[in-house]
């Protein structure tokens, strides 16, 4: 089944040494749980978002040094914001909270402003806000049941918890770092006691 192949690989990943995780093999294995998170089954999205987890544990796991480091962030804020269930939407920001150091979040070379790039943020700042702002947005709309199924409702305060607890080790992997200088301006529109 393909929802439990993407919870096997993310836990051989996770055990993996050095030696045996090969950039041709791990690119392939990171594209895949990617388009699984963004578009598989609730079971296979709610797997893929637990292999993703477990794939960040392994510290030789490329992640913030692989080009498709963002494309993975992308897909786990697009399941906190938009699936319609909660215990993905759970998983995912389980996920996030794998992340330990800011490395594992992309470069801090600050570029320069282009036509393409107009924030001048380092790739590293630029996930970690955007990850923020997926994380206040589904807080905010928790308590939106209008589009839920029933069966989600139980749900409903795990997940704000999962919410806050995500927000809260992100808000911590910044104090007192030059990302969170660089991030400072959009903190302080941040009422932060309402998401930790």
């Amino acid at each position: 089944c393909r929802s439990n192949g993407a919870r096997a690989i993310g836990n051989m990943v996770k055990i993996c040494p050095v030696g045996l995780l090969q950039p041709e093999l791990v690119d392939g294995i990171a594209l895949v749980m990617i388009k699984i998170v963004a578009s598989g089954s609730d079971k296979a999205r709610w797997n893929a978002c637990h292999a993703v987890g477990n794939m960040i544990l392994n510290r030789s796991f490329p992640i913030g040094t692989a080009a498709w480091t963002d494309s993975y962030f992308e897909s786990l804020n697009s399941a906190i914001k938009k699936c319609k269930n909660f215990k993905v939407r759970i998983q995912a920001s389980a996920a996030l909270t794998s992340i330990s150091s800011l490395e594992q979040l992309g470069s801090f070379e600050t570029p320069k402003l282009t036509a393409s790039n107009m924030t001048g943020m380092s790739q590293c700042a630029t996930n970690i806000k955007r990850v923020m702002e997926s994380i206040i947005g589904a807080i905010d709309g928790v308590d939106d049941l209008a589009e839920t199924q029933f069966s989600e409702v139980k749900y409903k305060e795990q997940l704000s918890d999962q919410l806050k607890k995500t927000f809260r080790h992100f808000h911590s992997l910044i104090q007192n770092t030059r990302v969170g200088d660089e991030l400072s301006w959009y903190l302080s529109s941040i009422p932060i006691s309402k998401y930790i």
